[in-house]
């Protein structure tokens, strides 16, 4: 084992060259406004029933995500149970990929 049982202290002339950035989540209304662009401009290429779901389709993704990002915390045996805004553009990803025919 290394001496100090591996808690070696770091020297402020290695911490100079870390820099720590906190980056807020967004807004419900602010992902909504993004994906709702997104969802909207690639329905034009379809015919006018499919436009008008695209708001429902966004909110109902979003709704789905803050709720589990309620209901399924990280635990120490779960830690893997992190949910970011990757999985929610996973999901809207995946509704862009719907064939126009």
């Amino acid at each position: 084992a290394p001496p100090g049982g591996g808690r070696s202290e770091v020297t402020p002339r290695l911490i100079r060259h870390f820099h720590l950035l906190n980056i807020p989540d967004l807004s419900n209304p602010s992902m909504k406004t993004i994906f709702l662009s997104i969802v909207s401009g690639f329905l034009e290429g379809f015919s006018s029933d499919f436009a008008v779901l695209a708001e429902p389709m966004v909110e109902g993704a979003l709704e789905v995500y803050v709720d589990i990002q309620k209901a399924l915390l990280p635990t120490p045996s779960k830690s893997h149970y992190t949910f970011n805004l990757r999985d929610l553009a996973k999901v809207i990803q995946g509704i862009l990929m719907v064939d126009s025919k």
